[in-house]
């Protein structure tokens, strides 16, 4: 979250360094749904702010409810939320690029994610319910086997006996 001049500086100079570079989300929304914009962690906005002229925190309404911060000028403007990238809390290298992630695509990775999931349960339910099947017949055939044994023990002891 750019909250001073030198962190949005730095951001926008990093954001240049990606190969067409894009507006990307700094934190900051309307989470009241009001038109004024907070930062992300629930402070409100400090005396310093870089809005782009008749774009700042108080906004008349509309869907435009976060703001991103413009690598051309380094200024901060209102967008759509889903409209724009976003950074995150890790090194950027030079020459990376940012890519545009769409709540879509993440909503995808995600049933896909529980899918994947789902069936690994379901396949390791029926493997183990296999070997527990597979399991008990041995043991039934090992007891079968044992008393026919017994079984064959007992009446050849008795037929010794009895001759």
């Amino acid at each position: 979250m750019p909250k001073t001049k030198d962190v949005n500086n730095f951001l926008q100079q990093e954001m240049n360094t990606f190969d067409k570079p894009q507006p990307m989300w700094i934190g900051m929304y309307d989470r009241a749904r009001n038109g004024k914009l907070v930062w992300q962690d629930g402070t409100n906005l400090d005396a310093w702010g870089n809005f782009n002229r008749g774009n700042d925190t108080h906004f008349g309404g509309g869907d435009k409810r976060c703001a991103a911060l413009d690598p051309k000028d380094g200024k901060w403007r209102r967008y759509r939320c889903m409209q724009m990238g976003f950074l995150t809390l890790f090194n950027i290298f030079k020459g990376a690029r940012l890519p545009y992630i769409s709540i879509v695509v993440v909503v995808v990775v995600i049933v896909v994610v529980v899918v994947v999931v789902v069936v690994v349960v379901v396949v390791v339910v029926i493997v183990v319910a296999v070997v527990v099947v597979v399991v008990v017949e041995v043991l039934v055939v090992v007891v079968v086997v044992l008393v026919v044994l017994a079984v064959v023990v007992v009446v050849s002891l008795v037929s010794y006996i009895l001759l």
